[in-house]
């Protein structure tokens, strides 16, 4: 028999589960085996000390004593279920940040190509920007709009 297969057997051994032919085998390498020799006394050495520690008994009451003293508490809710639920509303003010700004950016005229109508101005003030100023509302919106300086600054 090889090591690895008699070391697997061993505690089988130590037991007496295995049959006599198999059990000779492993007795046969443990002795001249010293790894294997050495788990055999370990457990063996184990085995007294577990059961020099004898049983314990519960009483009768035993089992009501527990749940009554389960029963009687009142539970606070675990460190980790509050994580989780700060976890999930951060979550979630993330998701509707994100969707807002998404929808605002939609929504909003970007860069060229952005509708000059969409401008509004206030009542009356058109009337004191070009009433005053030796240009019309076409020019004054052509030049903002087109970049034309020389446009607006008369040349």
């Amino acid at each position: 028999m090889n090591h690895d297969r008699a070391f697997q057997k061993l505690m089988e051994f130590y037991d007496g589960e295995l049959a006599a032919s198999e059990a000779g085998e492993v007795r046969s390498h443990a002795a001249a085996c010293p790894e294997c020799s050495n788990a055999l006394r370990s457990w063996k050495e184990a085995s007294e000390a577990a059961g020099g520690l004898g049983s314990l008994r519960a009483g009768p009451d035993f089992a009501v004593r527990v749940m009554e003293g389960v029963r009687g508490k009142d539970l606070a809710p675990a460190d980790f279920t509050r994580f989780f639920q700060w976890k999930t509303a951060f979550a979630l003010g993330a998701v509707f940040l994100f969707l807002a700004a998404a929808i605002l950016r939609q929504e909003a005229p970007q860069g060229e190509g952005a509708d000059p109508e969409v401008v509004s101005v206030p009542p009356g003030a058109e009337s004191m920007l070009f009433d005053e100023n030796e240009f019309g509302r076409e020019e004054f919106l052509a030049a903002l709009f087109e970049g034309g300086e020389e446009t607006f600054q008369g040349g």
